[in-house]
């Protein structure tokens, strides 16, 4: 029996060693590993529980940590330290890691808005790690199945180039104010450049009027520059609902003038992140 008392004993104390150890002024002992050590409090955590313990430094005596270093507090004269009386033990705990969700930093797009004008659009987009910056690279194509066939005169504002497109792409950069995760939203600055097709009646030499005239296909060059405000709304972690609005000045550059006028554009796009 003595040798069974003194084998639990030894393994009593080799477990209590084990521990950090809070010395209280009150005579108690607690025993248990420490996390958080601030300029008010003693923070520790109790076996298999995520309930934080905090003692106010003002009721501890002095602290024995596991690597045998003590950490005294409250030793001014006047305070008594007496012998433990009794004693609450709580068995170790690693401090939890709380690792942080990690969303995808590409990001592929399809522009409803350019079927409108029978076009294909989408776009690939890269976030930076810090979760603050990213940029984008549209590319589109004209389908050809709704061709805008009327005299052009360079007049028709915002719609020539997007109902007559060839092809069209450009560059964008974008800064999230609050990091982008499941949603977010940005500010930026874009440039496009693209070809159109454009029409030109052919008018007959002289003054011979013949009540209709053919129209002859040209093909024009677009240049823009844009400031543009946007953002997306995570529907699941991979799938995004997003739009985008633009703003700033187109150039054409036709076989008539070239003309630079104000332009204004909007996206509506259905996203995967990954």
């Amino acid at each position: 029996m003595r040798k069974i008392l003194t084998l639990f004993l030894l393994v009593f104390v080799s477990f209590v060693k084990a521990q950090d150890t809070i010395h209280k002024i009150d005579g108690n002992v607690v025993v248990g590993k420490i996390t958080e050590i601030n300029n008010s409090d003693v923070k520790f955590k109790m076996y298999n529980s995520d309930i934080s313990v905090t003692e106010s430094k003002s009721n501890i005596h002095h602290i024995v940590y596991t690597n045998g270093l003590k950490e005294f507090y409250n030793t001014s004269a006047g305070t008594r330290y007496t012998a433990p009386e009794n004693t609450t033990i709580y068995t170790p705990m690693t401090t939890p890691i709380v690792s942080e969700k990690k969303y995808g930093n590409n990001i592929i797009s399809l522009n409803f808005f350019e079927t409108i004008f029978t076009n294909f659009g989408f776009s690939y987009e890269h976030i930076l790690p810090n979760g603050n910056f990213s940029f984008k690279i549209p590319i589109s194509f004209g389908l050809g199945s709704k061709p805008f066939e009327s005299n052009y005169n360079g007049t028709s504002e915002n719609t020539d180039y997007m109902r007559n497109k060839i092809y069209g792409t450009g560059l964008e950069f974008n800064i999230y104010p609050v990091k982008a995760e499941r949603s977010g939203f940005y500010v930026g600055l874009s440039g496009e450049y693209g070809q159109f097709n454009y029409f030109q009646a052919v008018y007959p030499v002289g003054n011979n009027y013949i009540g209709t005239y053919p129209y002859a296909k040209y093909v024009g060059t677009h240049y823009a520059g844009m400031f543009h405000l946007g953002g997306f709304v995570g529907l699941t972690d991979n799938l995004l609902l997003g739009a985008k609005a633009a703003v700033g000045y187109k150039r054409q550059e036709t076989i008539l003038d070239d003309y630079t006028r104000f332009k204004c554009t909007l996206d509506l796009t259905m996203s995967y992140r990954f």
